[in-house]
């Protein structure tokens, strides 16, 4: 049972992705904040155990509004659906409970946000719950059952109650096979209430009665709710669940932690998801090392996992030979790593290069979910492999190519050259944002109209800058993206007024991602003799790479840093070119209703203190103790709106941007003849 297509609904940033077709490995290529993320998320949630969170609900399209107004139910809104291929093997089986000998064209799978799935085959449609949401059930019910139990105490205790104890007891007895066994239907699920329904009839007394009638109805419902209708849709839950592919879903930061205690293994497992992981790999149970109090026996124990462990790494890191090592002291679990080349030093993973730690996470985490076979499944990859060096990324790509002879679907995002197939295009699907919020994903790469977003591809097929879509003949080298939304905005602003004469056209603006991605940028423009200018921020980071970047062989007339513009502080980024009330309006509508400040008060607080008024911001943040960090990108989109809907634009805007824009003209010759 492979996956052909799918697509994600009302996730995340994600209203509609539309229908993604699936190739034998597929690779999302977008600029960030495009959705790859929530596509990834979404996909990884058609699991049977995935649980969905309130805030899982889009807020885009008034969806998640729609919902708390009810105007939606959860059973309602779909997150995610997914086309299915069968093998032999599932098809056969599935003919054998839904009776029927005709082929089964169509296997469809749609999971709503309230964790049920609809199963279409051919025409015929079922419902049937998750895992997660089947167990979760079962908890209540026993809940409720444990009340009943509590209450019916001291009913039993009085006449005529006391005759009937053992039959109560009987009749709860029964009714906790709802809450012990495998899925079952709602008759089925009914039949262990009977008991419990006609208990009252004996002879107990009838607040006694009225107790039993309450629970039952409670219980009812959620049976109601939930529990499959019939013996067919029992079977195709226990089919989904068997034969569904498992969803290991990875992103950058899942690591593996030098050394933790016991007693915070057992009390937090899910703040330790891959330590737990890493003894479920290596085949080391915690009650095990725990029971085993001779030193000796408890560590031979150990060893063995670790030879396991160690086996199935170097199966897949061929960048160093490795060993894993464990050691437990004094109720402390501590993981170590040994270059066999030298056998005298041990490392805890931290001291690990970035791409190793990320590759040891990814390995571990993937093994655990397909119980050490690396099959079977699909995996997502967030970033894969953003800190590996280009052979581990080869490496990498070589792992997915033999993961393909297990059954594994392998769908990742990248940025990156080295992770792009360049012999086969037809894996990727380029994903951006429309202007309307909506995601959209396309394998056609050169109908995007966003070309940053194909840097990665043009780097992997190795065209140069000058045959690339993305260079003009007079390019702008900034520090940032929002430097090059907020240059553009204003260069088309500028045109647009009639401030100044350019053909823009002819201007392309790249976003370095800092002075190390600025720089890159400016060498190779440098390398192929093309016309470019790079703007830095005016403050030390910036003064300093001006100078340093002449050591590197770009000449120092090609570095300009940003005017200065006022003179009560000593850095400027480009957002101080701006009046200190346009951004904090653009602040207020970014992130206002988390802070439940005004323009004015935020303008206030902008004014105080001589940094630059992102440091500023950043601490207005940090001091409201919300878990949002400040949103460059969305406030710089937020004041160029707000600069194109006034009828004037601010002389402050047009004197410090003159300023910026002679000088990028003294370069580059930005501005065109009269």
């Amino acid at each position: 049972m492979n996956i052909e297509q799918f697509r994600i609904h009302n996730y995340h940033s994600v209203i509609d992705s539309g229908v993604i077709d699936v190739a034998d490995i597929t690779v999302l290529i977008g600029a960030n904040e495009s959705g790859k993320s929530s596509i990834l998320q979404g996909l990884a949630s058609i699991s049977m155990d995935s649980t969905y969170q309130y805030f899982d609900l889009t807020q885009l399209n008034r969806t998640l509004k729609k919902y708390d107004d009810l105007e939606l139910k959860a059973k309602e809104i779909i997150i995610v659906w997914g086309k299915f291929d069968l093998s032999e093997d599932d098809e056969n089986e599935l003919k054998s409970f839904l009776k029927i000998d005709e082929s089964l064209s169509t296997f469809e799978v749609t999971k709503y946000f309230d964790e049920s799935y609809e199963l279409l085959i051919n025409d015929k449609s079922f419902r049937i719950p998750s895992r997660y949401l089947f167990k979760f059930t079962q908890e209540k019910i026993e809940k409720r059952l444990d009340s009943l139990q509590a209450l019916a105490g001291d009913h039993l205790k009085r006449a005529p109650n006391n005759e009937l104890t053992q039959r109560f007891e009987q009749a709860i007895t029964e009714a906790r096979k709802l809450s012990s066994s495998d899925v079952i239907s709602k008759n089925e699920a009914t039949k262990s209430l009977q008991s419990l329904k006609k208990f009252p009839a004996l002879g107990a007394d009838e607040q006694f009665g009225e107790v039993i009638q309450r629970d039952l109805s409670e219980i009812k419902q959620l049976i109601d709710e939930t529990f499959p209708n019939s013996k067919t849709e029992v079977s195709l839950f226990n089919f989904l669940l068997s034969r569904m592919p498992r969803t290991v879903y990875f992103k950058i930061y899942e690591r593996l932690e030098d050394d933790v205690s016991l007693a915070e293994l057992k009390a937090r497992p899910q703040d330790h998801r891959t330590f737990h992981n890493f003894l479920t790999l290596a085949e080391i149970r915690i009650d095990t090392v725990e029971r085993l109090k001779e030193e000796k026996r408890r560590q031979v124990y150990i060893e063995g996992g670790c030879g396991k462990a160690t086996k199935l790494l170097r199966e897949a890191w061929h960048q160093e030979v490795l060993d894993i090592e464990l050691r437990y002291s004094n109720d402390r679990f501590m993981v170590f790593t040994k270059n066999s080349r030298s056998v005298e030093t041990l490392l805890p993973p931290s001291l690990g290069s970035e791409g190793f730690q990320w590759f040891l996470g990814f390995y571990i985490n993937f093994g655990a979910a397909t119980n050490a076979e690396y099959k079977r499944a699909i995996l997502l990859l967030d970033d894969a492999g953003v800190f590996l060096h280009p052979k581990g990324h080869k490496d990498l790509l070589a792992l997915f190519e033999e993961y393909l002879k297990r059954d594994v679907t392998t769908i990742y995002s990248t940025h990156l050259p080295f992770l792009i197939p360049r012999k086969k295009l037809k894996r990727l699907r380029l994903v951006e944002k429309q202007p309307d919020g909506r995601t959209h994903v396309t394998a056609k790469f050169y109908a995007v109209e966003d070309k940053d977003i194909l840097y990665p591809l043009r780097a992997a097929l190795g065209v140069t800058l000058a045959d690339s879509l993305f260079v003009g003949e007079k390019t702008i080298v900034a520090e940032g993206l929002s430097d090059r939304i907020l240059l553009n905005g204003i260069l088309d602003e500028f045109v647009r007024r009639n401030i100044k004469n350019m053909d823009l056209d002819k201007v392309e603006i790249l976003a370095g991602e800092g002075v190390p991605g600025a720089k890159n940028y400016a060498l190779m423009l440098q390398i192929e003799n093309l016309p470019y200018v790079v703007v830095l921020d005016n403050d030390g980071e910036g003064r300093n790479a001006k100078e340093d970047f002449a050591k590197d062989g770009i000449p120092e007339e090609n570095v300009i840093l940003l005017p200065v513009v006022n003179d009560r502080q000593k850095d400027f980024d480009i957002e101080d070119m701006f009046p200190l009330n346009i951004y904090a309006e653009a602040f207020q509508n970014v992130h206002g209703r988390f802070l439940n400040l005004t323009s004015e008060q935020i303008l206030d607080k902008l004014k105080e203190g001589k940094e630059k008024v992102i440091n500023k911001a950043s601490q207005i943040l940090k001091k409201s103790k919300t878990k949002y960090k400040l949103d460059k990108i969305e406030i710089a989109y937020e004041m160029l709106r707000i600069i194109s809907q006034k009828e004037e634009i601010d002389d402050a805007v047009i004197e410090n941007f003159n300023k910026l824009f002679d000088e990028l003209h003294n370069v580059v010759g930005l501005y065109e003849r009269a």
